[in-house]
């Protein structure tokens, strides 16, 4: 060992044993009214016992990633500036070592931790996949987290790192031990001393949280109902104390010689928190209680009307990030935006949208992710869910598998250190399991679900290239065309945002583009095709593949069309050609293009259209000409359809597919009035009539459904069926089924014109 090194590890040894004999000295606790212990210092980071503390100074590298500085303190007036170190949360331990955790949203890149002693000299970094839920040992000299795959302990003086199965609650001794529970095994508790499982003891209920003694000697057991003490030598248990029936325990922090625990009642809305100080005999002494009056709230909405909001009123509130959006979580690390920032102001309450189970409590990073989410329907299966991120921890009011009604008060958002973006990531997510781990996959877009949305500031065009509304090129290349000169196999690119009440631009819902020859728009080459609808699955927290695939395929991010995101401006720059025009994003459609060299050379217009999730749309035009050699031909008479019904249907459905139905009413001539418009499904002989989808099935039921309408000239669309996503019907494979389509005459005697009819099938595959 080098002078250097063995001085270093000689301070650390002195500073542990100068930390324990002024343990004392830190800062006092209090208690949440959700029963949550507390340490704090003004706006400071503080350890455990409040032995350190650190005055934090934050610089934005991106939304989620921060250069974390400041002064850090600790016994006997220490002071010391630490250096900038790149970090969205940070932890300290009452040993003087801060750990900086850097999280990003999604699977662009693993955690990174960095750890460092009082000094500022970093002593261990490590990249974790999946890391949630630190916790220090009581005296800060360990470090336990969990993984995508374990529990790890880590001693943060000779930064040994051992590996534990992968459990829900654990703590981890001064001397290593590791204690560890799973929710589905009940009140099991697995017990390992010199990384060797020892024991297993049970508790008569469900463990929620554990903490070993200062010295390691004993663990305390937090149920629900009481606290319990387990004897490491004598291996014996016994019931240290049970706060009654009107309070239940929340948390639990051992500071030698004290024992502190954590509880909370609930009656009629009022939350009332409590601290006790537990002697070794399990007397209780109170040092400190608050309450609150937190009223849930009665949205009366039913599952299929949407969601409401998940702050009050349930009303437009502000966005500051769009699903689908751009994200860049370090140089070089895009990613995404797998959800929406709803903005609001520090401590804004936040509700459930919707009934559930609490599947998961956890953090990603440290006190500005913590998340909890709520799966739809109880059960180990795969479900879907909605997420609430960003609460302080010591508001969360509920437990992993607790039941939530719609409107329930969770928690309330933590105010966030840059740019006052203080706000709610709420997405919509998927997992299995009794407990969620964070690696849950973002299904779909929950922008679209919530109602009660007014905004009406339109999406807005910025000009692509020098001041052209669109910029060219050809296709997946950087090679940038004149759009007075356009060949080949080419790439439309288009600059949109939005905002929603706020300065902050936020990406589009949804793009569609139209190209027709000038003049002649009744004749085009493209026709209203879907450019991006941002309602695809986009990947986990910490798991997935979707984004590196799908994101070149949204967005031009070279030197030219440099798309960005940041808190002080975003430039989103949209391959509005990267689709082969339905509503799936997939890597293949990076393929598609305009092909110009199909079409004569000559001057066309591209139409783009923009619009937002209230339905607010704004268009951009541009003239272009194309010379790829192909004289002009005459232009051609516009082809009318005759009168009647165009069909538009999906050949095959398959799980995850995304199923319609769309009619067209061509009309070529004068407009017509009080038509009778029909749509059928025939499943083998059996009928349902639109728009009720009636089912006919006489004499039982002889009914059929209708719509009398008025039928303009040119072609109206009509959502018979909108778009969603085919479900997973299992091995079930059907074929020989119809849609048909017709305008009747006034006195339903005959059809008036052309009826469509169009023939698919669904089953398990494409296929």
């Amino acid at each position: 060992m080098n002078v250097v090194s063995k001085k270093m590890q000689m301070i650390l040894i002195i500073s542990v044993i100068f930390t324990v004999s002024l343990h004392a000295e830190g800062v006092p606790v209090s208690v949440s009214d959700q029963g949550y212990i507390r340490v704090a210092d003004g706006k400071m980071f503080c350890s455990s016992s409040g032995t350190y503390r650190f005055q934090p100074e934050f610089a934005p590298v991106s939304l989620h990633c921060w250069n974390i500085s400041g002064i850090l303190y600790g016994p006997d007036d220490f002071s010391r500036r630490l250096p900038p170190y790149p970090a969205n949360g940070m932890l300290l331990s009452d040993q003087g070592f801060v750990v900086y955790i850097l999280t990003p949203e999604t699977d662009i890149r693993p955690s990174e931790i960095t750890i460092t002693d009082f000094t500022g000299i970093i002593q261990y970094h490590v990249f974790v996949e999946g890391f949630t839920n630190p916790v220090f040992s009581s005296d800060g000299s360990m470090l336990l987290y969990r993984n995508s795959s374990n529990v790890v302990a880590l001693n943060l003086i000779t930064r040994a790192a051992t590996t534990y199965p992968k459990y829900d609650a654990y703590a981890v001794s001064p001397d290593g031990d590791v204690a560890g529970s799973l929710m589905n095994e009940g009140s099991r508790i697995y017990l390992h001393r010199s990384g060797k499982p020892t024991a297993v003891l049970t508790v008569p209920e469900e463990p929620r949280e554990m903490a070993f003694s200062y010295f390691g000697n004993c663990l305390f057991i937090m149920t629900r109902q009481a606290l319990y003490e387990y004897d490491l030598d004598a291996g014996q248990t016994r019931l240290m104390y049970r706060p009654g029936t009107d309070f239940i325990c929340r948390d639990i922090s051992v500071r030698d010689p004290d024992i502190l625990l954590g509880c909370r009642s609930v009656n009629d809305g009022i939350f009332q928190g409590r601290l006790l100080s537990l002697a070794s005999d399990g007397s209780a002494m109170e040092i400190d209680h608050t309450s609150s009056n937190r009223v849930n709230i009665v949205f009366d909405r039913d599952a299929e009307d949407g969601i409401p909001w998940p702050f009050l009123p349930d009303e437009q509130h502000w966005v500051g990030n769009t699903y689908g959006a751009f994200q860049e979580f370090t140089p070089g690390y895009p990613y995404l935006h797998p959800g929406v920032d709803i903005l609001s102001v520090p401590n804004e309450p936040v509700y459930a949208v919707r009934s559930g189970i609490v599947k998961a409590i956890l953090t990603t990073s440290a006190e500005y992710h913590w998340r909890v989410a709520v799966a739809d329907e109880s059960g180990s299966g795969t479900g879907d869910g909605y997420l609430y991120a960003h609460l302080i921890q010591s508001t969360i009011a509920v437990d992993v598998g607790d039941t939530v009604e719609q409107g329930q008060y969770l928690g309330e958002i933590i105010g966030w250190p840059i740019a006052d973006f203080n706000h709610i990531h709420f997405a919509r997510i998927r997992d299995s399991g009794t407990v969620w781990y964070g690696n849950w996959l973002s299904c779909e877009n929950p922008h679209l679900q919530i109602t009660h949305q007014t905004e009406t500031e339109i999406p807005v065009f910025y000009p692509a290239l020098d001041t052209d509304p669109f910029a060219f090129c050809i296709n997946n290349t950087d090679t940038y065309l004149d759009p007075s000169n356009l060949t080949d196999q080419v790439d439309i690119i288009a600059c949109i945002a939005d905002t929603v009440l706020l300065d902050f631009e936020v990406a589009v819902q949804e793009i569609r583009y139209t190209i027709f020859p000038e003049l002649h728009p009744e004749i085009p080459v493209v026709d209203d095709k879907l450019a991006v609808y941002f309602n695809m699955p986009l990947d986990s927290y910490q798991g997935g593949y979707n984004d590196s695939l799908i994101l070149p395929v949204i967005y031009k991010t070279d030197s030219t069309c440099q798309t960005y995101f940041g808190y002080y401006g975003a430039k989103y720059y949209h391959i509005i050609t990267n689709n082969d025009g339905d509503y799936e994003c997939t890597p293949s459609d990076a393929d598609s293009a305009w092909d110009t060299t199909i079409i004569p050379d000559g001057q066309y217009i591209v139409e783009v259209t923009a619009y937002d999730v209230a339905g607010n749309q704004t268009t951009q035009t541009m003239q272009v000409t194309v010379n790829n050699g192909v004289p002009p031909e005459p232009t051609p008479t516009p082809t009318q359809l005759p009168f009647g019904v165009r069909l538009d249907v999906p050949e095959r459905a398959y799980p995850g597919s995304i199923f319609y139905v769309k009619g067209y009413l061509e009309n070529p001539g004068t407009p017509e009035s009080d038509m009778p418009v029909v749509f059928l499904l025939d499943i083998h002989g059996m009928y349902w009539f639109w728009p009720s989808w009636t089912r006919f099935h006489p004499p039982e039921q002889p009914d059929i459904d209708w719509r009398v309408m008025d039928i303009p000239s040119g072609s109206s669309l009509i959502d018979v069926i909108s778009p969603f996503y085919w479900p997973d019907t299992g091995a079930d494979a059907m074929s020989g089924l119809w849609f048909y389509g017709a305008v009747l005459t006034q006195d339903m005697a005959s059809v008036f014109g052309n009826m469509d009819m169009a023939e698919w099938s669904y089953g398990p595959d494409a296929f």
